[in-house]
């Protein structure tokens, strides 16, 4: 399942090469932007959704390619990376324990690989050099949650208790909307400004586990399923080189 979505959006594009008669060009980009998350993918958890909450703003990566069929449409393949950090000061908010003094809390954070294809379309033609350009992608989006330890201490420092949340997480289906700002500097060299917004949903089988006071082994284990809805808001810029 797995590697059959991540070969379509090549698939895809081999297939465009192959039945265009005259095709209008490539275009190889490398692009970076802002994530913003929002939605439950953001907010802050609640008893028994530990994981999939509590995202803070991230970074994406990723190079796609373009063939051009006509002037105005192309179609696109990407490979990208996201990754968001826990927003621990939103965690300490949330979780209190009178019993203790002080408070500990490390986290590994959300991480996603995924491979999208779709389509561009040239709308609007600004100038001979600028041009808007919005875009559908749909693909898979491989997700590894967020591991989050909690530990708390009384005022001698002595270990109260302790929380580890982990889960497996299933792949997810991606679908990315946007739009791009293209201005051409040189008949080959492109600079972008893009908008965009990054969805995928996916499902967990988390286990939660908890520690007394100096214990290495659970004092109690509780498995719980989770949905994921990913939502982030990504924007940025990129570098494009025509052929």
């Amino acid at each position: 399942m797995i590697k059959k979505c991540f070969l379509l959006p090549l698939i895809i594009l081999f297939s465009a090469s192959l039945f265009a008669q005259n095709l209008k060009g490539f275009r190889l980009t490398a692009q970076a932007g802002y994530a913003v998350p929002f939605g439950d993918y953001a907010q802050a958890a609640s008893q028994g959704e530990y994981l999939n909450r509590d995202a803070d703003q991230g970074f994406d990566f990723n190079l796609s390619g373009e063939i051009f069929i006509t002037e105005r449409l192309g179609f696109i393949v990407r490979l990208g990376y996201a990754l968001h950090e826990v927003d621990e000061e939103q965690v300490k908010n949330f979780i209190q324990n009178p019993d203790a003094a002080n408070f500990d809390f490390t986290s590994s954070p959300f991480q996603h690989l995924y491979a999208s294809g779709g389509q561009g379309l040239k709308l609007i033609k600004i100038s001979d050099k600028v041009d808007l350009q919005p875009y559908a992608l749909v693909g898979l989006n491989i997700m590894r949650t967020a591991t989050k330890d909690y530990s708390y201490f009384d005022d001698v420092g002595s270990p109260i208790e302790r929380f580890r949340s982990e889960a497996s997480v299933t792949p997810g289906i991606l679908v990315i909307p946007g739009v791009n700002l293209n201005m051409r500097f040189t008949n080959f060299l492109e600079f972008r400004l893009f908008a965009e917004v990054f969805g995928s949903d996916h499902q967990a089988e988390s286990v939660l586990n908890y520690y007394d006071g100096t214990l290495s082994v659970p004092t109690t284990q509780e498995d719980v399923e989770v949905d994921y809805q990913v939502r982030t808001l990504n924007a940025g810029a990129a570098l494009s080189f025509r052929f």
